[in-house]
């Protein structure tokens, strides 16, 4: 789960692979950004699955929404 995170995305994706196992998914849920946080995703990590959904102010609407 994301929003506007442009400065720290990469980095966090980064490591995020570095760890997992190149079967393994990974899935971004981004709630709204208005940065580049989805262009650099997009650019950077095409092998992952970006949904977006927008924030309500509801956390656990979001996590089962990322967890269906």
């Amino acid at each position: 789960m994301c929003k506007d995170e442009e400065r720290t995305i990469e980095k966090c994706l980064n490591v995020i692979f570095e760890q997992i196992n190149i079967q393994d998914e990974v899935i971004v849920v981004d709630t709204g950004s208005t940065d580049q946080t989805i262009e650099i995703i997009e650019r950077e990590f095409p092998q992952l699955r970006l949904y977006r959904k927008e924030w309500n102010d509801n956390f656990s609407e979001i996590r089962n929404y990322i967890i269906s």
